[in-house]
């Protein structure tokens, strides 16, 4: 998979972005169902902890907000993917905040910022937007903001620091590498 981080948008592709951001809304309405997952990875001996969680709007012009967290030795990512019901433009928008130090229960308990803002579009090219250190990202600065906002207002909402760190802290996620092999992986 090949990971595009652009540092300056044009003109269109920015107002295309902060169109994209102003449909989410501020405040969501789920229905009652959701589903959470979690698991461990093992890839070339390099191993990684997850949860996602996913939940349904309610009479919005969104299907799904899936929350994911995901932690290995290197860093931990926190993604948080909004679909559209109806993907004329755009598919689905994802925001991401990633941080190479704390451990997952300490992330989740802070307001991180959103590094990365990419949206999928029906019949176009998807659109990114990543922070870039050395570069000047004035210009780009609202959409980060406002990203932020959304981040940060769907992470109240799914009561992430409750139920994220609840998952992260049960026994078969703190399985040790030997254990994980021993037992095919996550159980």
């Amino acid at each position: 998979m090949t990971v595009l981080n652009v540092c300056s948008l044009s003109d269109t592709d920015a107002h295309a972005l902060a169109t994209a951001l102003g449909k989410i809304p501020p405040t969501p309405s789920f229905i009652t169902d959701f589903e959470i997952a979690r698991g461990v990875s093992t890839q070339h001996e390099a191993r990684s902890r997850w949860v996602r969680m996913r939940r349904e709007f309610s009479g919005t012009i969104f299907s799904t907000a899936q929350y994911a967290l995901s932690a290995d030795e290197r860093a931990v990512a926190e993604t948080l993917v909004i679909r559209s019901r109806e993907p004329k433009d755009v598919v689905q928008m994802s925001l991401e905040a990633t941080v190479t130090a704390g451990r997952p229960e300490e992330v989740v308990a802070s307001d991180t910022p959103v590094n990365r803002i990419r949206i999928e579009r029906s019949g176009g090219a998807s659109i990114v937007l990543a922070r870039c250190q050395n570069t000047d990202q004035n210009a780009t600065e609202p959409l980060f903001s406002t990203a932020r906002q959304i981040f940060r207002g769907y992470r109240k909402v799914l009561d992430i620091r409750h139920t994220i760190t609840a998952e992260l802290s049960r026994p078969d996620l703190h399985a040790t590498k030997s254990q994980a092999g021993a037992h095919g992986g996550a159980r």
